[in-house]
């Protein structure tokens, strides 16, 4: 769940799209019993109905019953399938070094385990794998929080954050300061990967990150924008290490019982 109040709540991670909004307000899901799985439909209601984000998307302080939404068509049914990730994967990426990721928008959180979703999941860099995990099994990893740089004039001018060429030759900023650990669960689909000289340069910058040798810049030398894309993007990462060892938690239960 987002905890940051984004000044456009549509750019909040843990608001759905418009047409899955409007489907909700329509008659909280109940045109698509029979269509869907009923417990990942009451997961993504619960999800709704928790975040002051899709509140004020709607422009509401409490609910969303003054709006008179719209169902949802076919077409949309099958997209609203893609987005939350229904079908469990059969098996998992381990992930190498220098691969860039998407992660999944579905995660797990929670005693029980109840689906979430973020709708802006971000891509990582993989900086280390075969983590130990607390059952002996290696299924932790790191990764590096990355964004494809598009236009030359969004070149990073912080310490924190390094240009790298991917195997295609396009490129990427790597956000050194948001590095967090990822469970193989949470690697969605495989983009591309970047070169070991790269890869190294990632590395050596998180060390130096570490040791304090690279410092961030102050707020105030930061251009209010760039300020608020920074929040935007840690906002949308920060779920990654809580998931990370929320899937690690249930695999130490079942391996105990």
């Amino acid at each position: 769940m987002s905890v940051t109040l984004d000044p456009d709540p549509w750019l909040a991670p843990d608001v759905p799209p418009p047409f899955i909004m409007e489907a909700y307000v329509y008659d909280g899901f109940s045109h698509l019993n029979g269509k869907l799985d009923p417990e990942i439909l009451q997961d993504l209601a619960d999800q709704i109905e928790g975040s002051e984000n899709c509140a004020r998307a709607y422009g509401l302080v409490k609910g969303f019953k003054d709006k008179a939404g719209k169902p949802m068509e076919e077409s949309d049914i099958l997209r609203l399938k893609e987005l939350l990730e229904i079908q469990d994967p059969v098996s998992f990426e381990v992930g190498t070094l220098g691969q860039i990721f998407r992660t999944r928008r579905r995660v797990k959180s929670g005693a029980n385990l109840r689906s979430r979703w973020t709708f802006a999941p971000p891509a990582v860099i993989v900086t280390a794998v075969r983590l130990e995990a607390v059952d002996g099994t290696k299924t932790l990893l790191r990764g590096v929080v990355c964004t494809p740089l598009v236009v030359s004039c969004d070149a990073p001018n912080t310490s924190d954050e390094i240009v790298v060429t991917d195997l295609k030759g396009d490129l990427w900023i790597a956000h050194l300061s948001e590095e967090f650990p990822i469970h193989v669960e949470q690697l969605g689909k495989s983009l591309t990967g970047v070169s070991a000289d790269d890869l190294l340069q990632v590395q050596a910058g998180l060390v130096s990150l570490e040791g304090g040798d690279l410092e961030e810049e102050s707020s105030d030398e930061l251009d209010p924008f760039e300020e608020l894309d920074r929040a935007i993007l840690h906002d949308e990462a920060s779920w990654l290490a809580s998931t990370a060892y929320a899937y690690l938690a249930r695999t130490e239960t079942a391996t105990t019982k």
